[in-house]
């Protein structure tokens, strides 16, 4: 069975839409990887997320500029269930 890891999406304006985007770099690393990439969108309304990440066996929080209240609970979350995280 594949390995999943887990991508959490990071919100981006184009074009006055607000999108979730995930690398597709870090997508065709994963696969060559012979895993499964699964992103993750985050409601940042509830904890919805947790379902997914409870999936994973590895996540890759992807870099930027932007910081959210949420990513640390994601962090904190990830940290308790012992998942690798890079």
């Amino acid at each position: 069975m594949k390995k999943i890891i887990g991508i959490i999406g990071r919100k981006r304006s184009i074009n006055n839409k607000d999108l979730l985007v995930f690398s597709n770099e870090l997508v065709n690393i994963i696969y060559k990887n012979n895993c499964l990439p699964l992103g993750i969108l985050l409601d940042f309304e509830n904890d919805d997320y947790k379902y997914f990440i409870d999936m994973c066996d590895g996540i890759i929080l992807q870099g930027g500029c932007d910081e959210y209240e949420l990513d640390n609970d994601i962090i904190k979350y990830i940290y308790e269930k012992n998942i690798p995280v890079l």
